[in-house]
């Protein structure tokens, strides 16, 4: 994380900051130190009690926090758990561990806190591919071959760099080398620009409505479209009361899968919308900032690399690191074992991480993606 701000003096704040922390964590020494330090400084008691929501319940004793900051998968469980952790634990203890570790990253940035940090706002974006422009050909070309594991040196798009990166060691290592072999000055200056590029708004969290597609009457393993219209149509004021009545609605229309038969029974109902195929998180984040929740089409089988399927979430709200707050009316992909092997009420509020949804959203390039923009009630 890259700040250049001191803390808020409220608890939420500090909670807020520490999930922040958390969700950022890179395996250097010096951020061990301090996490290492932040368990010393919390109660046994706490501990345990902090261990059995960490583990869902189950009562395993003692918890290593560097583990814990290792292996932090945006699980509802997970997040509560650090929730209260932030919650319990001493102001003063916690107050310290934000200022140290800000401390921390103000001594020494690097590429990888950047690439981090990075939130696909146009002043980063610039400035990447300044960056790129001031590399010599040979330097990517070489860099290219390391980011791709030894696989290829063919050209690379630096700003597809930093959209795709996943902590992968090869990475880090290409990322560092890349540090290293640049100009000193180009880096510097790369560095103290990024610093200077204003802050995100805050997170948006929109109170839509949940339905599981899982309990319906109707075709439970194909309504995922029906359940994800349902949510935004009953946000939006629809005198609907469960995604079983709008089902009704879109068989006088056609079939549940087909997504002008939405169009026409959300609009029936008094909800304008319009389905598209060049979605980008651009419009997410538009539509987001006004207040509309948005149905996008993901494809949730198979590998990040390979993905597969076809599959309807909505779009609820965004986190201050720029991953996307869904509903997603099947379940979670983040269940352990690929994904929708848990309960399906894991779906509600699930953060999907930017990252995975560029994969498997907008699979073939930035405005590829599938989606339904609402526009309120007529």
């Amino acid at each position: 994380m890259i700040a250049t701000q001191g803390f808020t003096s409220t608890q939420g704040a500090y909670s807020t900051e520490f999930i922040r922390i958390v969700e950022r964590f890179d395996d250097q020494p010096k951020y061990i130190k301090l996490i290492q330090w932040f368990q010393a400084s919390t109660g046994r008691e706490k501990q345990l009690q902090f261990a059995m929501m960490w583990r869902n319940g189950e009562d395993r004793g003692d918890i290593d926090f560097v583990n814990v900051f290792r292996s932090y998968r945006r699980m509802p469980h997970q997040k509560i758990a650090l929730e209260w952790l932030a919650e319990a634990s001493h102001p003063k203890t916690l107050s310290g561990l934000l200022k140290m570790w800000t401390g921390a990253i103000a001594t020494e940035i690097t590429l990888l806190d950047t690439i981090q940090d990075f939130r696909e706002c146009p002043e980063q974006v610039k400035l990447i591919r300044w960056l790129q422009a001031s590399t010599g050909e040979q330097k990517q070309r070489e860099f290219a071959l390391m980011w791709r594991d030894g696989q290829s040196d063919a050209p690379i798009d630096f700003v597809q760099v930093f959209r795709f990166y996943q902590k992968l060691p090869h990475q880090n290592a290409a990322i560092n080398w890349l540090q290293q072999a640049s100009q000193a000055d180009t880096v510097r200056g790369f560095l103290q620009m990024w610093k200077h590029v204003p802050p995100l708004r805050g997170s948006i969290t929109l109170p839509v409505p949940f339905y599981l597609q899982t309990d319906n009457r109707y075709e439970p393993m194909r309504t995922c479209n029906t359940s994800s219209c349902a949510m935004v149509a009953r946000f939006l004021g629809a005198s609907i009361t469960t995604d079983d009545e709008y089902y009704q609605i879109v068989r006088q229309y056609g079939d549940t899968t087909d997504h002008g038969a939405q169009t026409q029974a959300l609009n029936h109902i008094g909800i304008r919308s319009t389905w598209h195929t060049n979605l980008g998180f651009e419009q997410l984040d538009q539509s987001l900032e006004a207040g509309l929740p948005i149905v996008i089409g993901i494809l949730h089988r198979g590998s990040l690399q390979s993905p597969t399927g076809g599959h309807m979430v909505v779009v609820i709200g965004r986190t201050e690191s720029r991953d996307y707050i869904c509903h997603d009316p099947f379940g979670s992909l983040l269940d352990p074992g690929g994904g929708y092997t848990g309960d399906p009420r894991n779906g509600k509020q699930v953060i999907y991480p930017r990252y995975v949804l560029t994969h498997r959203w907008t699979p073939d390039g930035d405005q590829s993606g599938w989606g339904r923009l609402f526009y309120g009630n007529r």
